[in-house]
């Protein structure tokens, strides 16, 4: 068994190794993302229901 092991354990940090740095570059990207929705999006979202608000309260 310690002879099965040591190739897959030399495998693993080649296989890990892709998938962590994807998932670490997925969670600064989602990270940047949120930081990006709530600095741009938000706002302007809040604008655009104001300025719906206001153009409801003129149409009614």
């Amino acid at each position: 068994t310690q002879k099965k092991q040591q190739p897959f354990l030399n495998k693993k940090p080649h296989a890990t190794t892709k998938p962590d740095n994807k998932s670490a570059g997925q969670q600064a990207a989602v990270f940047g993302g949120m930081v990006f929705v709530s600095l741009v999006l938000v706002p302007a979202l809040r604008q655009i229901d104001n300025a719906a608000l206001h153009g409801l309260t003129i149409l009614f």
